[in-house]
C-alpha cells in the first residue's frame, strides 16, 4: 500500500491543503546516476508551519476504518482560530491509497478520517456515520503483510530498561495503531534487538537482517553473536553494547531495529527482507545524526528498502541537498494557513550555505547575526576608499572573529600588531584621506622616537638658541 495524495482540512494549522507524493514501482530500479528517488517525500519548513500534522494525517487516513477502536483518543487536532473552532468544528482528511501486490488487491481508494470538536473541550471524538468500507478487513489481520504502515515522532528513544512499557503500550493499543503511535504520543518506546532477534532462529533472515544494517550504517556493522543478551556494534575495531553508543548511533539504530521488526513479521512467505512494500513515515529525520549521517541516510535508505515509500521532514541543509527538486515539498504559513508547494530550484549538490540562503530556508546570511552586520559595516567604510577596512573586510570574510586575533601581514611581511577587537575597529570613523592626496591615501602618522630628550645642551653651543660660545 501507498499513498499518492494527502488531503487535509481543518487540522490545526492546516486550513486545506493537498500534497502530492512520490510513490515507487515494485520491482524497478533506483536511479544510479544521482537522479530523483522515486520513493522519497521530504517535507521541508519552519517549525509550526504543519509538517508533522501531514505526517499524522497519513497515518490516520490509511488506518481509518480501524481508528475508533485503536485506543488513539484523539486531541486538539481540529483547528482552532481566535474565533473558535473552524468549519462547524470538523476535521478531515483523505488518503489516496494505491494498493500493491503485497496487499493482494489492486487499485486505488479514497480513505478518509472525520474529527468532531467541541467548543468546551479540546478532546474530539471520530466520526463513524460513513461505515467501514470493504477493503477495510485488510487492516484486521494483525500479521497480515498487507496496508504495511509505519511512523517515528521526533522524541523517539528504545525501550532500554526492558519489555515493561512495550507490554502496557501492546495491551492499550491495537498492533497496526502501535507501529505508528510514535506520531501521536512522546511517551512511546521502540523495541530493541535484544527483545526479539534472539528468539529469530531463521538464519536466512539474520542474514538479511545483518546486510540491510551494514547497508544503511556503513561503518556500524552487528556482532552476530549477542553477549549477555545484549548485541553488540563493531565500530573501527572496537566493540560496544547499544547502551554504550552516542545519542546519533542509538537514535538511527533504534528505529531501524524497530523497523525490521515490524518487516520480519509481516513480510510475505518466501519474499526477501528488503522487498517489503508500504510506507514509512518519519518525523525529524536529521536527529541527533552527525552532519556525515545527514548527507547519507536518505539515499542509503531509498535504495536499500526500494519498494518502501518514505514520507520524512527534516530542517538540516545537508538532508535537502542530499535529494533533487522532485523529493521536497516546501511547507510555510501564510495568513489563511499552512500553504505546501512544489519545490522552486534544483538545489542537489549546492553547499549547506547556498541551500540555508535559498528560498528554502530563506536565511539572507548563515553568518552570526551581530558579526554579519559588522561585516556590512566594514564593507561600508571600505567602498569609502579606506585600504585598511578592505583588507579588514576580506579578514573577517576569511576568519570570522579570528580576524581581530591574527595579526595580519603587512607589506614587507612582517606581521603587524592584531586589533584589539573586531567591535573597537568598527566604531572608529572612516579615515579621511589627506589633503593634495588621491582617493583612500592617508598621511601616514610620524613614529615616535624612544630615545630620551637630553635636556643638557650640547658642547658648544647654549641650551636656548644654539650659538657658540663666543672665545674669551
Amino acid at each position: 500500500m501507498y499513498v499518492t495524495r494527502i488531503t487535509c482540512e481543518n487540522l490545526r494549522t492546516i486550513s486545506e491543503v493537498s500534497v502530492d507524493l512520490c510513490v515507487p514501482t515494485p520491482g524497478s530500479a533506483q536511479p544510479a546516476d544521482g537522479g530523483p528517488l522515486p520513493n522519497v517525500t521530504l517535507l521541508l519548513g519552519v517549525n509550526g508551519s504543519g509538517k508533522t500534522t501531514i505526517l499524522r494525517a497519513i497515518a490516520l487516513a490509511a488506518l481509518a476504518p480501524l481508528m475508533p477502536s485503536s485506543g488513539y483518543a484523539p486531541r486538539a487536532m481540529v483547528r482552532r482560530t481566535t474565533k473558535g473552532l473552524a468549519n462547524d468544528g470538523v476535521g478531515r482528511a483523505v488518503a489516496r491509497l494505491r494498493f500493491t501486490p503485497q496487499d493482494q488487491r489492486s487499485g486505488e481508494v479514497d480513505s478518509e478520517f472525520r474529527l468532531l470538536a467541541s467548543q468546551d473541550d479540546d478532546h474530539e471524538r471520530f466520526d463513524l456515520s460513513a461505515g467501514e468500507p470493504r477493503w477495510a478487513q485488510l487492516l484486521w489481520k494483525e500479521r497480515s503483510p498487507a496496508c504495511f504502515l509505519v511512523g517515528y515522532g521526533a522524541s523517539r528513544r528504545v525501550d532500554a530498561a526492558g519489555s515493561f512499557a512495550l507490554q502496557m503500550q501492546e495491551k492499550q493499543r491495537s498492533p497496526r495503531f502501535q507501529r505508528v503511535a510514535g506520531l501521536f504520543e512522546d511517551s512511546v518506546v521502540l523495541r530493541p534487538l535484544s527483545s526479539w532477534l534472539p528468539q529469530w532462529d531463521n538464519p536466512g533472515r539474520r542474514k538479511q537482517l545483518i546486510g540491510v544494517f551494514t547497508a544503511v550504517l556503513g561503518d556500524v556493522q552487528i556482532v552476530d553473536e549477542p553477549k549477555d543478551g545484549q548485541y553488540l556494534f563493531r565500530m573501527d575495531g572496537t566493540e560496544f553494547p547499544f547502551d554504550a553508543l552516542s545519542d546519533g548511533y542509538r537514535a538511527l539504530i533504534g528505529w531501524i531495529a524497530d523497523l525490521l521488526y515490524h518487516i520480519s513479521r509481516s513480510v510475505p512467505s518466501g519474499a526477501k527482507l528488503f522487498q517489503t512494500e508500504g510506507i514509512v513515515l518519519i518525523d525529524e529525520i536529521d536527529l541527533h545524526l552527525h552532519p556525515t549521517w545527514q548527507q547519507t541516510v536518505i539515499p542509503r535508505l531509498a535504495r536499500v528498502m526500494p519498494n518502501l515509500q518514505f514520507v520524512l521532514t527534516s530542517h538540516s541543509p545537508l538532508v535537502v541537498g542530499s535529494l533533487h527538486r522532485e523529493n521536497v515539498r516546501i511547507v510555510r504559513r501564510s495568513e489563511r494557513g499552512t500553504v505546501v508547494e512544489a519545490a522552486p530550484l534544483e538545489v542537489f549538490g549546492l553547499s549547506a550555505d547556498q541551500i540555508l540562503t535559498s528560498e528554502y530556508f530563506g536565511l539572507k546570511t548563515t553568518r552570526q547575526e551581530g558579526f554579519a552586520a559588522a561585516v556590512a559595516e566594514v564593507a561600508k567604510q571600505a567602498r569609502s576608499g579606506d585600504p585598511g577596512k578592505a583588507q579588514q573586510f576580506l579578514r573577517m570574510l576569511a576568519l570570522g572573529g579570528a580576524a581581530d586575533r591574527d595579526p595580519a601581514p603587512s607589506a614587507g611581511g612582517v606581521k603587524e600588531a592584531p586589533p584589539s577587537t573586531w567591535k573597537k575597529r568598527l566604531s572608529a570613523p572612516p579615515t579621511a584621506p589627506s589633503s593634495g592626496a588621491g582617493a583612500g591615501d592617508t598621511k601616514p602618522a610620524r613614529p615616535k622616537s624612544t630615545k630620551k630628550r637630553s635636556t643638557t645642551a650640547p658642547k658648544g653651543r647654549t641650551k636656548r638658541s644654539g650659538a657658540r660660545r663666543p672665545k674669551r
